[in-house]
C-alpha cells in the first residue's frame, strides 16, 4: 500500500485579485515537492482559474508586448503543477464547483480539471490525510457534520425574517437568501447547530430566543466540540 500522504485543497480566490492566490499555489507547489497528492477543490471565484480562455497582454507603460511582457497566467500554473504531478508519479487532480462555473460563464477549462459538486469536496476531505481551508449538502452526501456559529454568525441564530432583496437599477433579486429557513432545514435533516453564548451576549443578543434547535454553548466548552471532530473547517 502507497505512503503517498494526499492534501486536499478548498480555494475560492479569483485570478490576479489577491497576493492569496500566489500563495496558495505555492502551497500546492511545496505540497508536491515533498512527494504529497494534491486535491483541489475551486469554488466561487476560483473557478476562473482553470478558464482556457485566459490570455497575456502587453504592457503598453513600458512598452512591452504581450511576448516581452510574459504575464503570468494561472491556467498555466496549473498546467505546470500537473506536469510536475506526472513526472513524480504522483496525483494531482482540480474540480471546479459546477455552480459557480456556470454563474459566472466559464465551463471551458484547461484539460485534466473536471466539474463537480459538494459531494466530491466531501470526498476530497474524508479520504485526505488534511484539508486546508456547503454543510446541508454534505449531510446529504453522507458527512456527519456539526455547525458552530460565532462571531457575527450568531446573528444567524435568531433571524426570523427573510434577507431584503437587493434591488440595483431595474435589476432585482428574487430569491434572497433564507438563513431561518436554511437552518431549520439543517435541524431537521439531524445536524447538530450550536451558538456560543458569549457572543450572543457581547452582541446584545443573550436575551432574544433561539431559532428551534439551535443550542447556546459557552465559549469555554467550544473545545470540546472541536474534540468531538476529526476535522475543522471555518468559513
Amino acid at each position: 500500500m502507497s505512503d503517498t500522504k494526499t492534501l486536499t485543497f478548498a480555494f475560492m480566490e479569483p485570478p490576479f485579485d489577491s497576493e492569496r492566490t500566489v500563495t496558495f499555489f505555492r502551497l500546492l507547489d511545496a505540497a508536491l515537492d515533498r512527494g504529497a497528492g494534491v486535491r483541489v477543490f475551486a469554488y466561487e471565484g476560483a473557478v476562473a482559474l482553470a478558464f482556457a480562455r485566459q490570455q497575456p497582454h502587453g504592457n503598453a507603460v513600458h512598452h512591452r508586448d504581450s511576448e516581452e511582457e510574459d504575464h503570468p497566467l494561472t491556467k498555466d500554473w496549473i498546467a505546470a503543477l500537473q506536469e510536475k504531478a506526472r513526472s513524480k508519479g504522483i496525483g494531482f487532480e482540480w474540480i471546479n464547483c459546477g455552480l459557480c462555473v456556470d454563474e459566472r460563464g466559464v465551463n471551458d477549462v484547461i484539460e485534466g480539471c473536471g466539474r463537480g459538486g459538494p459531494p466530491d469536496l466531501w470526498r476530497y476531505a474524508s479520504e485526505a490525510h488534511n484539508i486546508l481551508w456547503l454543510t446541508q449538502s454534505m449531510r446529504g452526501a453522507g458527512g456527519d457534520l456539526m455547525v458552530l456559529l460565532s462571531g457575527h454568525g450568531v446573528h444567524y441564530a435568531i433571524s426570523r425574517e427573510r434577507q431584503p432583496a437587493l434591488t440595483l437599477g431595474t435589476w432585482r433579486q428574487t430569491q434572497p437568501a433564507e438563513l431561518p429557513r436554511d437552518i431549520a432545514n439543517l435541524v431537521e435533516s439531524g445536524v447538530p447547530v450550536y451558538a456560543i453564548q458569549d457572543d450572543l451576549e457581547e452582541r446584545g443578543l443573550g436575551g432574544l430566543a433561539l431559532q428551534n434547535g439551535v443550542r447556546p454553548v459557552a465559549r469555554r466548552a467550544v473545545a470540546e466540540l472541536y474534540e468531538q471532530a476529526d476535522q475543522v473547517w471555518h468559513w
